[in-house]
């Protein structure tokens, strides 16, 4: 990785010979790595378990996959863990795109997409869910999104399943504490019951819509002489509120979109990913 850094820096400040805009240097071949996160991977407990496949789809446009939800048979319904894994794959020209997963109508996944080779590139996502069971312990309706555009120019045609991975309790396991009730955030306001002790939000926020917006931590101050400006610069905070008053709030880690835009030794500058 380190000579492929160097050389790229090379070709870009022109110390190397020239390319097309859209091919890579030679040395870097014609296919791409499937991607890879430094995440470890959720752990899992030896015990019995069942699996359930939650969506099973092909995305070619911004039409939702729609499906059910069945609970599983023969691992109770107290489980010591549940995972949530996607499986995708994709080959041609493409964007990066993004992506959600409701079940139930709770939105339990929330992703992006790797930008593909002409040969294919294949990828998978791990969620510990456990959380959610008790939306899981009933029939459930299915929704699932990857807004995908394919015409002759973008290709790539998204291609995933998604699976629930449910891990029996037993007397050295015991099912995991969950909470009593799940509310879906999908209204202008959520109510609890009077007794509620403790409320727990999870919210997903996700700059996108191309250009400063997308890349929000490049953005600098009014006064810079710069394309990309906010007020704030390069600060974004997601504030949560109950009854009006401020709860909790948390700043977002920033996505690198595999497009790179305007700095290219995020993405671009690697020869690895297709061109804007």
């Amino acid at each position: 990785m380190l000579g492929g850094l160097t050389l790229a820096a090379g070709l870009l400040l022109g110390a190397g010979p020239a390319h097309a805009a859209d091919a890579p240097p030679a040395e870097f071949g014609t296919d791409w790595h499937d991607p890879l996160t430094a995440a470890p991977p959720v752990a899992k407990p030896h015990t019995k378990s069942c699996q359930v496949t939650l969506a099973e789809a092909q995305f070619r446009d911004f039409t939702p996959y729609r499906g059910s939800y069945t609970p599983p048979r023969g691992c109770g319904d107290r489980w010591s863990k549940v995972v949530l894994r996607l499986d995708g794959k994709v080959k041609g020209r493409q964007y990066d795109r993004l992506g959600y997963l409701h079940v139930g109508g709770t939105e339990v996944l929330r992703t992006s997409t790797p930008e593909p080779s002409v040969d294919g590139i294949a990828w998978n996502v791990e969620k510990d869910v456990t959380r959610y069971s008790p939306v899981l312990r009933s029939a459930q309706p299915v929704e699932m999104l990857i807004g995908n555009t394919v015409d002759d120019t973008y290709t790539g045609v998204i291609d995933v399943k998604v699976t629930l991975t449910f891990y029996a309790a037993d007397r050295r396991t015991p099912a995991a504490a969950t909470p009593d009730t799940v509310l879906p955030l999908d209204a202008a306001q959520v109510t609890t019951s009077r007794n509620t002790e403790r409320v727990v939000a999870e919210v997903y926020a996700t700059g996108s819509g191309g250009g400063c917006e997308e890349f929000w931590y490049l953005a600098v101050p009014e006064p810079a002489p710069y394309s990309c400006k906010a007020a704030a610069g390069p600060n974004r905070e997601v504030r949560i509120k109950v009854d009006g008053q401020l709860a909790g709030l948390a700043a977002p880690f920033p996505t690198v979109w595999t497009g790179g835009w305007s700095n290219p030794f995020l993405w671009q500058g690697l020869g690895t990913s297709s061109r804007r």
